[in-house]
């Protein structure tokens, strides 16, 4: 019998991006990761990744390259075999301010071209969302509180055991981002304090600060509803040593800002924190991109569904023992 040999692989050109992946938020600065492979019959390339909004290019940029490795090269060229006989495997990666790029979202995708024949080819396309939120703000809620100003790197939790609490939001810290209706914002999260600890709120909102009552004015509104939700389930590197109150430890924020329109939004949420005993503690917690979407359903039973997971999730101890620090006699 005639051994059937198996066809040539027919593409000329492999390339993935690796970072960012589909779906991606860029928040203050674009990081592309990839690798390109090419067949015997492409010479020397350039590679650039497009970004477009709609069919228009905004950016193009050229990529920076170097040769694969021996070892990367030979594995992802056996692993990409039977697509493309490679010859050739270049890295390509960029770090690009996105400052000045309007919110919104785009596709962002890979183009290798041989200058010498003009040829060109898209080797991939993903898709993200472009948001002018930073890790970094200037104070602008410490001053407003009439204190020092200074420029901080945020987090979205803090850990004070001098002061006796730790305090943070569930979102993830290299992206926070949540989708949402104008009319229904929830934002979770908790704070490990003793029992008599209060909360207080107040919001940065696309640059523009709101206290209860400025909000108000412009037809919004918010409320603090505190819940159980035990620490003790939590990673203590989180909620702090030792676990404190957690009648109460677990945080809903209510926001309804129909003032806001569709698309991308920063929220920046600023605590404060009455500890008994202490002076009032301001906690500034990273900001937040809320993507508004008027198709996102309004729920009205949302923070029972929430409580009654973190039930679940979190449930409190069969037995507690009862604090009197707050009975008046």
């Amino acid at each position: 019998e005639t051994e059937t040999e198996a066809p040539l692989p027919e593409a000329r050109s492999l390339g993935l991006l690796e970072r960012p992946a589909d779906g991606d938020t860029v928040t203050s600065e674009l990081k592309i990761k990839g690798w390109i492979l090419t067949n015997e019959a492409v010479g020397e390339i350039e590679a650039y990744v497009d970004l477009l909004s709609g069919n228009t290019v905004t950016e193009s940029f050229l990529l920076g390259q170097s040769v694969s490795g021996d070892n990367t090269f030979e594995k992802r060229r056996k692993k990409y075999e039977t697509e493309i006989a490679a010859a050739k495997g270049y890295e390509v990666k960029l770090s690009q301010t996105v400052e000045g790029i309007p919110d919104g979202s785009y596709d962002l995708r890979l183009r290798v071209v041989e200058p010498e024949t003009g040829a060109e080819e898209i080797l991939g396309t993903v898709k993200l969302q472009i948001s002018g939120g930073t890790a970094k703000r200037d104070g602008d809620v410490l001053s407003f509180m009439g204190l020092n100003e200074e420029e901080q790197v945020l987090s979205t939790h803090y850990i004070y055991e001098d002061k006796g609490f730790a305090i943070g939001m569930d979102a993830d810290e290299n992206d926070p981002a949540i989708q949402a209706n104008a009319n229904q914002i929830l934002l979770t999260g908790w704070i490990n304090a003793n029992e008599g600890t209060s909360l207080g709120m107040f919001f940065d909102i696309d640059d523009t600060l709101y206290t209860a009552d400025t909000l108000a004015e412009q037809g919004g509104e918010f409320a603090i509803i505190r819940v159980p939700r035990d620490l003790e389930q939590m990673d203590s590197a989180l909620v702090g040593d030792p676990v404190r109150g957690t009648n109460e430890a677990g945080c809903i924020v209510s926001l309804k800002l129909p003032f806001l329109d569709a698309g991308a939004h920063t929220i920046a949420v600023s605590f404060n924190v009455g500890v008994p005993g202490e002076e009032t503690e301001i906690v500034d917690i990273r900001p937040v991109t809320v993507w508004i979407d008027p198709s996102v359903t309004v729920r009205e039973d949302a923070i029972d569904r929430i409580t009654e997971a973190w039930e679940k999730e979190f449930p409190q101890p069969e037995t507690e023992t009862k604090s009197t620090a707050n009975v008046v006699e």
